[in-house]
């Protein structure tokens, strides 16, 4: 086995015993594991010679699909490809109790898993009606799937058709006198044998009121003729070069999301285009847009899953939908003790979180949370909105019951040689003349580049007088382009201005004896003490 193999395997949590790991013995990773942040979930493939006893399968899944990171979906491709009738039906016995429960799409009532022919790489099956094959088919599609999932190659099936009819003569009865019995002819059923059907590719058509999963985290990859129902999140439109509409979307169910594509059949208005201006005047403009699909709506959707080969992900691809109902998504805590979440952030951390407090109170409120941490980064501007929200949402609890915020923070610790006051002196602020600067420079760099601009604002804080100083300095080398368009300062603003020996003494006039404030003070005033010293 490779040793990254036995990496990923030991990182993921597959303990494998060494009987075991004989199955992995020549394993290779056929490509670095690679996970997909809309489905929440991870693909291993790997390269072994036979195909895995049942048990050792198993417990590989297991523990690839329950460990801390992702649920890793496990893909396999086997170099010895001699299988047999039995090694298929302990496969098939295996996916049908252990992969379905899973998929709530298969309902397993007909597929016979022991009653099939092995024809080459063809399972062959014969039954009595176009019924129970067009339900049959929809169980092996699954099932041939999760056997290519596990190596199996080039695996098809066929399901032939043998009806019974049966051709009831009605005859007269025919007294026998001399026996005084009344016999009835029988007339065997005639049997009527039809060829196979050549349609051996129709599926049952799935109903868009009931969804194939559970969540859209189940949703498998090249899945065929399935349904998803989700919310709407983002709806994007094109045209693609032939003029044809192209719409894009997003949905989701909480717990997973999904791109889907829909391909419109003709030019004409769709439920997934915007409001036009003429439906916006319509005096039906309320039915219009009950009609149209919106972000924010609800829809179930029919159709497949493929990969993308723009960016690499499943794609769900529409061949029919419609709006349905508002499902109500809600979770529960059914935990006889109940945590305490002492890390929550609220929109006030930015790039972080979205979150109101009143969102998180009444949460868990709903959960009948006794408690919950307020620790956004560096600062504590939503307390107000903790404490007035914390109100509304304990109004009608007795004492016992309220809900109890903790207000915190988030720090950050800083390096001792960290200075904001450089030099101090002791002085009285309210005494203190205060210069607020900028510098403008051609670079990085105060040994090599130079000042071209200073700009502050004097304040005296006793009168509260403020005096706007702006000196511009022309560089003894040419400013560069991104110099420019970096500054908004040009050649020719800088062709009759002083020498940086003129505007020096200027400047030191200006921050004498002062107080100088920056935002980059230290970038700033390395590059004042280096023309200082010149």
């Amino acid at each position: 086995m490779q040793t990254k193999i036995l990496g990923i395997f030991k990182k993921l949590g597959v303990e494998l015993d060494q009987e075991d790991l004989i199955y992995f013995k020549d394993a290779i990773l056929v490509e670095t594991p690679r996970i997909s942040q809309i489905k929440n979930k991870g693909y291993l493939h790997i390269q072994i010679k036979d195909f895995l006893p049942i048990e050792v399968l198993k417990k590989v899944e297991e523990k690839l699909k329950n460990n801390q990171y992702f649920n890793f979906k496990l893909i396999l491709s086997i170099e010895n490809q001699q299988f047999d009738k039995q090694l298929i039906t302990k496969y098939l016995e295996f996916i049908k109790m252990y992969k379905s429960l899973f998929n709530n799409r298969v309902s397993w009532k007909l597929l016979d898993i022991y009653n099939f022919d092995l024809n080459d790489h063809q399972l062959v099956f014969n039954v009595n009606s176009q019924t129970i094959k067009n339900e049959i088919s929809l169980e092996l599609d699954y099932c041939l799937a999760k056997l290519n999932q596990f190596g199996f190659k080039d695996l098809s099936y066929l399901i032939n058709v043998n009806e019974i009819s049966l051709d009831v003569i009605d005859t007269k009865k025919t007294e026998l006198n001399n026996n005084n019995n009344n016999v009835e002819p029988i007339i065997q059923p005639k049997i009527v044998e039809k060829k196979p059907s050549s349609n051996n590719s129709y599926k049952k058509r799935p109903s868009l009121d009931k969804p194939s999963y559970n969540s859209l985290l189940d949703v498998e990859d090249d899945a065929q003729n399935i349904v998803i129902q989700g919310v709407v999140i983002n709806k994007e439109f094109k045209l693609s070069k032939t003029g044809r509409k192209i719409f894009y979307i997003d949905i989701t169910d909480y717990q997973s999301s999904i791109r889907c594509m829909y391909f419109a059949k003709s030019d004409a208005l769709c439920e997934f285009d915007d409001l036009t201006e003429e439906e916006l005047k319509s005096k039906d403009l309320e039915q219009i847009k009950a009609n149209k699909i919106q972000v924010n709506d609800w829809i179930s959707v029919k159709g497949k899953t493929s990969l993308s080969l723009y960016d690499q992900e499943q794609i769900f691809y529409i061949d029919d939908f419609k709006k349905i109902e508002k499902q109500l998504v809600s979770r529960i805590d059914d935990a006889k003790i109940k945590r305490v979440e002492l890390h929550a952030h609220t929109k006030m951390s930015v790039m972080d979180a979205v979150s109101d407090p009143m969102d998180y109170l009444e949460l868990i409120s709903s959960w009948n949370h006794k408690a919950i941490a307020f620790t956004d980064h560096t600062n504590v501007q939503a307390f107000p909105d903790i404490y007035k929200a914390l109100k509304t949402v304990n109004k009608n609890k007795d004492d016992k019951n309220k809900i109890k915020a903790i207000y915190g923070l988030e720090i950050n610790m800083l390096n001792n040689d960290l200075w904001y006051v450089k030099n101090p002196k002791n002085q009285n602020l309210k005494d203190a003349k205060m210069v607020f600067f900028d510098l403008e420079t051609t670079g990085l760099s105060p040994e090599l580049d130079e000042i071209i601009e200073f700009g502050a604002i004097e304040y005296n804080f006793k009168t509260g007088e403020r005096k706007k100083i702006d000196i511009l300095i022309k560089p003894k080398a040419k400013l560069k382009a991104f110099t420019q368009k970096l500054t908004n300062i040009t050649e020719k603003m800088l062709e009759n201005k002083p020498s940086i020996e003129t505007a020096f003494k200027q400047i030191h006039q200006v921050i004498k004896d002062a107080i100088l404030v920056a935002h980059n003070a230290n970038f700033d005033f390395t590059f004042y003490l280096i023309d200082l010293k010149n």
